[in-house]
């Protein structure tokens, strides 16, 4: 008769342990595997560059129009007469730069800000144009009840041909508006400011530079009333003329 002998049992835990190894292994290949894969992808993507937006929406009535910092704008903002309650930003460092026609044509009741190193420039010929408001190719223009508030750093610059008429940084229609100047007005041949206004209630308040390297006036007003302050720390540059009524309060420098 043959000897029966008992085989022992393995325990579960050794049977475990011995089937997980190959698991185990299957599992840090494929992690392993992952890992080196994720890597590869990612060092081949590449991440698009930032696109700078530049002024958007077009302006329209009861909307904000955002002009992105860093960002360039070569086409006019605004259809002039007709155009109301309107808001442009400009960002820091944002350029609006239309060449021959103007930056900037509005009605009333509107706001524009150019915050610090904002730049809004145009270099129209001559003859001017008959622009938007029939008074050439102005850099900014607005009718009545708007504010414009360039901040320090900021900067509005009409490089134009000298004109008879138009072609100026700034042109005011109407009145009830302010100006409020931290930054540069520039009219390189003609006028930084022009207002014809036949009514009364302009503001300028001044703190920084309003120029004109041409021959004309600096600031020409038809307005029978214009209330101008020069601050402490403004400078203009170039004769000033208005027709009617006006009042000047200067802190400082007008050579």
């Amino acid at each position: 008769m043959r000897k029966m002998i008992a085989l022992a049992h393995p325990s579960p835990h050794s049977l475990s342990s011995k089937s997980n190894k190959p698991l185990l292994s299957q599992r840090k290949a494929i992690r392993k595997f992952n890992i080196i894969t994720a890597t590869i992808v990612l060092s081949l993507y590449t991440f698009p560059e930032k696109v700078l937006a530049a002024c958007a929406p077009d302006p329209a009535e009861g909307f904000t129009t955002t002009c992105g910092d860093s960002s360039l704008q070569t086409s006019p903002l605004g259809t002039g007469p007709g155009l109301n309650n309107v808001t442009i930003n400009v960002l820091p460092l944002a350029q609006i730069n239309t060449d021959l026609l103007h930056a900037i044509s509005l009605d009333s009741g509107s706001l524009i800000t150019l915050q610090g190193g904002a730049i809004v420039q145009n270099a129209p010929a001559a003859p001017a144009g008959p622009g938007r408001w029939g008074a050439g190719e102005n850099t900014i223009e607005f009718n009545n009840d708007t504010i414009l508030d360039i901040q320090e750093g900021a900067q509005v610059i009409n490089q134009g041909a000298a004109t008879a008429t138009g072609n100026s940084a700034i042109y005011i229609v109407g009145n009830g508006n302010t100006i409020i100047n931290h930054g540069i007005i520039q009219g390189t041949n003609n006028p930084a400011i022009v207002i014809r206004s036949s009514r009364s209630g302009n503001i300028i308040d001044n703190y920084g530079a309003i120029l004109t390297s041409g021959s004309g006036y600096v600031i020409n007003s038809s307005s029978p009333s214009t209330k101008f302050t020069n601050h402490s720390g403004g400078v203009i540059t170039g004769d000033i003329f208005f027709s009617g009524f006006f009042l000047i309060y200067t802190f400082a420098q007008v050579h």
